[in-house]
């Protein structure tokens, strides 16, 4: 899902960025430099092995780097709606000679539509 932020619904990819942010939070406090030996489970390196975490190293499929890429860009989709609202407001808001015209309120229209705001 995080990697196809464009395709969530907003509200979807809010509560996904909230949920990446904690994770990718913990992600970097559990990643430390361990030696290429013995594959284990990240929650449970003491249950399964008695090793020394030194001893041991993490595969995961994204780098830190990767998710934090992610999580901008499932912040950017969140926030798109508030901005589109924002720019809405403001223009049905104008003065009488200072109105935007009908073109522009259906290209907002249209933004709406492409970007499936409800």
């Amino acid at each position: 899902m995080a990697a196809s932020p464009e395709k969530l619904d907003l509200n979807l990819a809010a509560a996904t960025h909230r949920e990446m942010f904690i994770f990718v939070q913990e992600e970097r406090k559990l990643r430390k430099s361990l030696m290429e030996r013995r594959l284990v489970c990240l929650y449970h390196t003491q249950d399964l092995c008695n090793c020394p975490t030194e001893k041991l190293y993490l595969r995961y499929r994204y780098t830190l780097d990767e998710l934090l890429a992610m999580l901008h860009r499932l912040k950017v989709r969140s926030e798109s709606f508030d901005s589109w609202a924002n720019r809405v407001k403001e223009a049905l808001e104008q003065e009488e000679g200072n109105k935007i015209g009908i073109d522009d309120l259906e290209l907002l229209k249209m933004e709406a539509a492409d970007k499936k705001f409800p």
